[in-house]
């Protein structure tokens, strides 16, 4: 049982109702693995929202109603950066046998919050059945076929059970780690008073209304000054936790950054790019995008791609994700580059300009505009002046 089924059965019981008001206490461990999950799925997810989707019709890139859904606004409630959010968050999140669920209505693009698998029907042409759709707090009385969703879905999703069965021992140590460092760490107080005073009515009745709550808020932190009376004193309690042999925090904090490396490694994200260290940020950077972002940008591509079907692929109608302005680049420092990219005929200045997120120049449709063509210089030349282009 998960620890939100455990939160879920303590506030409403097996009835299923509220009974009563209920403190409940979540352990620590809780958030520090939910805060390593989250920052892992919320990584994915801001690279993927930054990648243009491409849209393909006949071979060539076009900017139809299509590319505005998957890349301003997919639908009147949401752009298409935190679309593409819910999307990532839904499909890292979900169960082993789900993903994200998409789908189409009215030319705008959902993303279900949850949904049931009705039926499996790996063998029929319509594919599996699904219901229970919900949007924005919204149950849609509607059961979909395979073939009107679009099923986002990734090995990554198992991970979600990788770290939970792989975390139960070090949400342990670490729980016990946390106790011993609160116990070790604390100041502890004695007060002192004279044996007979213990079973004095008087004496209680002046504990309960005066020197107990003076007590605590100077133990507190509430006052600095503590009034001393009569035969009565405040002392510090000394053990063998003392301010020498205090527990270092940094060891509760080397813990914490397993929980990180543990969860960056379920989603193959490099450990660097979650925990401080020695580490060369433009590696770790190319790993991510190397094992990380193009996997999932390829099976985004190829779900989007087969929505439009095989005679239609055939066609050359397609989606391509681009991954390629994910990596921010000092358009100074690359000049080098951009000149043997210019000038060795890979790329036109306008596809250059493009790559660097920057606006055409002149007609970029213009093929008579010479920022428009690839251009070869005498270096790349063949003997005898030819020129391959």
């Amino acid at each position: 049982m998960s620890w939100t089924d455990t939160l879920r059965d303590a506030l409403f019981g097996k009835s299923g109702y509220l009974d009563g008001e209920i403190v409940i206490n979540v352990p620590e461990t809780v958030y520090i693995k939910e805060l390593a999950m989250y920052s892992a799925v919320s990584l994915i997810a801001n690279a993927i929202s930054q990648c243009e989707i491409l849209v393909y019709e006949n071979g060539k890139q076009v900017r139809n109603e299509n590319w505005y859904s998957l890349n301003v606004q997919a639908n009147v409630n949401e752009s298409a950066s935190r679309f593409w959010h819910k999307v990532i968050e839904r499909m890292l999140y979900a169960d082993s046998d789900k993903g994200a669920f998409v789908f189409v209505s009215n030319g705008n693009l959902y993303c279900a919050d949850s949904y049931q698998i009705r039926e499996k029907r790996p063998f029929k042409a319509a594919g599996n059945l699904y219901d229970g759709v919900v949007v924005d707090d919204l149950a849609l009385n509607k059961t979909f076929t395979a073939k009107e969703v679009m099923i986002f879905k990734l090995e990554q999703n198992q991970a979600n059970l990788a770290v939970a069965n792989m975390y139960s021992d070090l949400g342990s140590i670490i729980s016990s780690a946390l106790t011993h460092f609160k116990d070790s760490n604390v100041q502890r107080w004695k007060f002192k008073i004279d044996a007979r005073e213990a079973g004095n009515p008087e004496f209680q009745k002046e504990w309960q209304n005066k020197l107990k709550n003076a007590i605590r808020s100077y133990v507190d932190g509430d006052t600095n000054v503590f009034v001393e009376y009569t035969d009565k004193t405040l002392e510090p309690v000394t053990t063998n936790n003392s301010v020498g042999t205090r527990v270092n925090a940094e060891d509760n904090i080397k813990l914490i950054n397993e929980v990180f490396d543990l969860v960056s490694r379920a989603y193959h994200i490099p450990p660097g790019l979650m925990t401080t260290g020695n580490y060369n940020i433009s590696d770790l950077v190319t790993q991510f995008l190397t094992f990380v972002v193009d996997p999932t940008a390829d099976m985004i591509s190829k779900t989007l791609t087969a929505a439009y079907g095989k005679d239609e692929f055939i066609k050359g109608n397609y989606y391509r994700v681009d991954t390629s302005k994910i990596k921010h680049f000092d358009i100074f420092g690359m000049a080098s580059d951009v000149d043997k990219l210019i000038s060795s005929g890979f790329a036109s200045v306008n596809e250059v300009r493009r790559a660097a997120d920057w606006d055409p120049a002149g007609d970029p449709e213009d093929a008579d505009n010479w920022l428009n063509q690839h251009i070869l210089t005498k270096n790349y030349e063949k003997e005898g002046g030819e020129t391959t282009t």
